[in-house]
């Protein structure tokens, strides 16, 4: 049934597998690129790709690419070439003009845009010169300044190379010019060399070697001898070992020394740069055609331009496949050798050269492996055999062979296990013990100390000691939680099981007991629970054989990390088996018979390590500066913090894990996003720190912090507090101390009230006393006397009594005028004046005038102020009448700056005020107006006036 599978599946294999023996990872537009038409690739000391094209320029990090496309919403057009001016910093020409990139910000060098005409290569030399090839000249700039090279005319070259104190220049001919090579020397900036040459020569430097075809051939030059004019006899081809009628067309020379060379529908072909031997790759092995140029960056990798189609890399593994196919297991190694075997023949496989040693198998063989500096066979029957015809047979009369394992083992005294139905350990001089076991057991493993241990598929676990030649139990445990398929020792008594269904099982067996440790699965990543082979590679490392892939399995306390080493190619089969080749070397063959030699640290590119930085912090938005941006607003409490890990070996598993650290805030993210975002962060101190891991810790783990402060908003800091404490103490006392001043005033006021009342009290008894009493009297003296008076002087005397009680009375109505509070207003005092100077003239036959403003304010005038000025008016108009033999008199009465006017005037005989008699109403009038504030005066000519000013 086996047999049967295996040749459905090679039935079913397609023509083209050997096609994914070559893996590409390819980028264009839709992966970010600016362009498809990628000229030239570049990497920075930090590790950063630049992708120049016809369209502006991409920059990788391994995680993300960005894309410049314009500048100042101008088209960047076709970038020619790009130089590192510092770390991180570099400078690109480009047909829009010269451009510098740092911190993801490009600017323009105006100096050097309005200069160069269309800019192309940038070269440096010595001095941190940089020159500059353009349409209009050859430039050196140095120290912000730009000049001409002395020795390049008018003219520049279309391409040129450094080395040394050399520069070459080629000069295509254009124009019916012819094309040549001049070599000039850079500290003289004098042409050295001339040579003519036929068009479509090319030059390259690499390595600090230059290189040029000429027609056909590339070959290495000497610019030391060419300045000698020793130019024969200094070309040495570098391409006599590609295959016949491969034509290059273009060449690399990689950071390794390897040479690579594109021929247009003829593939790639790679010479190694030690032993000469060439890889040649085509469409059908997964090539991309044509290729117009080659790349190799820090970590290995070889990039690959395709025209109009971007770029591709080729992914770097582990794992190369060697001949024959259609093997059906890798049955055993010794000394850097293995045996292959497929349906009837073996094959020797040493040092990746396969060598046919058996071309009809013995159908009787279990399995053939190495032992003891031989080649053996297991046979069915129980016996095993050497090439010599040396047979041993293992088992005892009492022991029936039933089923045999194919998995041979071998202990540190070199003693051959054997395994299945029984246990048979045979020692290096051929004696040997065997045991029946209680179920079939795949393989034994011994501990370091000296137990047997067979894992069997039931569950069953069972020890053994080898005593006075035979074997003896020990322990004896059960464990039904999987079904062992092969158990390999981790360390001292810790054992890794790989099982039918469970993935990879970690168990402790010693004195004390059986322990179940933990377990590796596909929910750590493996790529089938179903586990065939096992091989451990201490401290960390445990190469693992699935039903469904290669694993390489990654065992840190920290982590558990698993690498699909044939996902990494594009190869979804299960392993058959695998055997260790050396210290360095597994030997794999997969379900489809394809037999692969894997490197167990193959991936990793030597002596280079990626360090990983802060690529991008944007704090609300807004890009800032990680290196300097500390320290942030309440209101700017949203970061987001990006991180490049410059390297592109499996770059797309690199991991990452953030942990946040701030008031109240603990935090962690875990996995392959190289973004953070924090949001509505708290005021306060934060600490983040980044752990990068690389895939299969190729790379030593970079490690990055970054600490920045949210600041408390204005209102929560100590000194606003304690503002605001001085504030609200000092408000509490200013209220405080106004509810006290308002409660003394309102006493004083209630106390000045009720000495108002009283003073007003004690005016209106004043009055009453003064007005009415007097009256009062007169009417009583004039009532009691009229008995005496004569009969016909008794009318007279009722007039006055009549006289007097009228008086009383509008005095009285004065009195009564005066306290009612209903009359404490302007206008009110107005009407009622001109109502009583109207009426008492009227009476006199004097005509009274008045000028009044139509619209007074609504000002309170308080009774006694009323009565006041009331009693002025009426004093006044009263003279009038009985001293000045007027024929009119004139009221006029306004209001200005807070002040009321009142005059009375009239055009009668005046008087002088300086000969007034005392007791005249004159002084009372003064008296009263001064004593509400105001001013009084009396003038008398052609009219005579008296005026008030009254402050209201």
């Amino acid at each position: 049934m086996r047999q049967f599978r295996f040749l459905f599946l090679l039935l079913i294999l397609p023509a083209g597998m050997m096609a994914q023996s070559l893996t590409l990872d390819t980028y264009t537009p839709a992966s970010g690129l600016a362009d498809a038409r990628v000229q030239k690739i570049f990497q920075d000391s930090r590790g950063i790709l630049y992708f120049l094209t016809r369209d502006g320029f991409s920059v990788f990090d391994g995680q993300q690419i960005q894309s410049f496309t314009e500048f100042e919403h101008q088209p960047l057009s076709v970038t020619t070439d790009i130089i590192e001016v510092s770390k991180g910093r570099v400078m690109i020409s480009s047909i829009a003009g010269v451009f510098y990139l740092e911190k993801n910000k490009l600017t323009k060098d105006s100096m050097l845009s309005n200069s160069i005409r269309e800019p192309g290569y940038l070269l440096t030399g010595g001095k941190n010169n940089i020159y500059i090839l353009s349409n209009n000249g050859l430039y050196v700039y140095q120290d912000n300044k730009l000049r001409v090279f002395g020795a390049a005319g008018t003219m520049g070259p279309d391409k040129a190379i450094i080395q040394g104190n050399w520069l070459l220049g080629l000069f295509t001919g254009v124009n019916g010019t012819a094309a040549k090579l001049v070599l000039y020397n850079l500290t003289d900036e004098k042409t050295v060399y001339e040579q003519p040459i036929p068009d479509h020569t090319d030059i390259a430097a690499f390595n600090g070697k230059a290189f040029i075809r000429l027609n056909q051939p590339w070959k290495e030059l000497s610019l030391t001898a060419m300045a000698l004019g020793k130019w024969e006899t200094a070309l040495t081809s570098i391409q006599a070992t590609l295959p016949a009628g491969f034509i290059p067309e273009n060449f690399y020379s990689d950071n390794a020394g390897n040479n690579w060379f594109s021929s247009e529908h003829q593939g790639v072909c790679r010479v190694d740069g030690i032993t000469h031997s060439v890889i040649q790759y085509r469409t059908s092995d997964g090539l991309t055609d044509p290729v117009k140029g080659f790349f190799t960056d820090a970590e290995k990798n070889t990039w690959l331009i395709i025209p109009g189609k971007g770029v591709q890399k080729m992914v770097r593994s582990g794992l190369q496949l060697n001949k024959p196919e259609k093997i059906q297991r890798v049955v055993g190694a010794e000394s850097g050798s293995a045996l292959l075997k497929n349906k009837d023949s073996l094959w020797l496989l040493r040092n990746g050269k396969p060598e046919l040693i058996i071309e009809k198998e013995d159908p009787g063989v279990v399995v053939d492996f190495f032992w003891n500096t031989q080649r053996w066979k297991l046979y069915r029957e129980g016996y095993i055999q050497n090439e010599n015809g040396k047979q041993i047979r293992y088992l005892l009369p009492d022991i029936n062979a039933g089923q045999l394992s194919e998995k041979i083992g071998v202990d540190k005294d070199n003693r051959l296990l054997l395994c299945g139905d029984v246990f048979a350990v045979i020692n290096p001089d051929y004696s040997f013990a065997t045991v029946a076991l209680p179920y079939f057991a795949d393989n034994v493993v011994r501990d370091d100390q000296g137990r047997y241990w067979c894992f069997a598929r039931n569950g069953d676990i069972v020890s053994y000691r080898l005593l006075n030649g035979k074997l003896v139990p020990v322990n004896t445990y059960k464990d039904n939680s999987f079904s062992a398929r092969i158990t390999r020792l981790w360390n001292q008594d810790t054992f890794c099981v790989g099982t039918r269904t469970g993935g990879i099982h970690f168990v402790k067996l010693n004195e004390a007991g059986y322990q179940w440790l933990g377990q590796v699965s596909t929910r750590q990543g493996l790529s089938n629970n179903f586990i065939t082979e096992l091989i451990p590679l201490p401290p960390h490392e445990l190469l693992t054989g699935t039903a469904a892939g290669l694993d390489m399995v990654h065992l840190y306390p920290q982590d558990t990390i698993v690498e699909k080493e044939f996902g990494r190619i594009n190869i979804f089969s299960g392993v058959q088996s695998m055997v260790r080749n050396g210290d360095s070397t597994v030997i794999v063959v997969n379900d489809y018979g394809q037999a692969f030699r894997y490197e167990i640290h193959g991936a990793a590119g030597p002596g280079y390590q990626p360090a990983p930085f802060f690529s991008k912090l944007l704090v609300e938005g807004v890009t800032a500066d990680p290196e300097s941006a500390r320290s942030f607003a309440y209101n700017r409490n949203h970061i987001r913090l990006s991180v490049s890990a410059p390297s592109f070996v499996d770059e797309k598993n690199i991991l990452f894990l953030f942990r946040v650290e701030g008031p109240g805030l603990q935090y962690e993210q875990r996995g392959r996003q190289p973004d953070l975002e924090l949001n509505n962060l708290a005021p306060g101190n934060y600490s983040v720190t980044v752990t990068v891991y690389f895939p299969g810790y190729q790379y030593t783990s970079g490690v990055l912090n970054y600490s920045f402060t949210i600041r408390k908003p204005f209102w929560e800091t100590w000194a606003f507090r304690a503002a605001v404490f001085f504030i609200t103490g000092l408000a509490v006392f200013a209220l405080f101390r106004f509810l006290l001043q308002r409660k003394l005033m309102k006493e004083k006021l209630e106390l000045e009230k009720e000495k108002a009342v009283a003073h007003e009290r004690t005016r209106i008894a004043r009055d009453m006393h003064d007005d009415l009493g007097a009256g009062i009297s007169t009417i009583k003296f004039l009532s009691e006397g009229a008995v005496y008076i004569p009969q016909e002087r008794q009318p007279e005397n009722n007039r006055k009594i009549s006289s007097q009680a009228d008086a009383l009375v509008d005095k009285m109505n004065d009195i009564i005028w005066a306290m009612n509070e209903s009359n404490d207003t302007l206008d009110n005092l107005v009407l009622y004046t001109k109502s009583w100077v109207a009426e008492y003239a009227n009476e006199h036959g004097i005509e009274a005038r008045f000028s009044i403003p139509d619209n007074l304010p609504a000002l309170v005038i308080r009774g006694e102020m009323r009565r006041n000025i009331f009693l002025c008016v009426k004093e006044s108009v009263h003279n009038i009448i009985k001293h000045s033999g007027a024929e009119w008199l004139k009221v006029e009465i306004s209001f200005e700056h807070k002040k009321l006017s009142i005059s009375v005037a009239d055009n009668g005989q005046g008087f002088n005020p300086d000969k007034i008699k005392t007791g005249n109403g004159l002084p009372n009038m003064k008296k009263r107006i001064q004593g509400m504030g105001g001013t009084w005066t009396a003038t008398s000519g052609s009219t005579t006036c008296i005026r008030m000013e009254i402050p209201v």
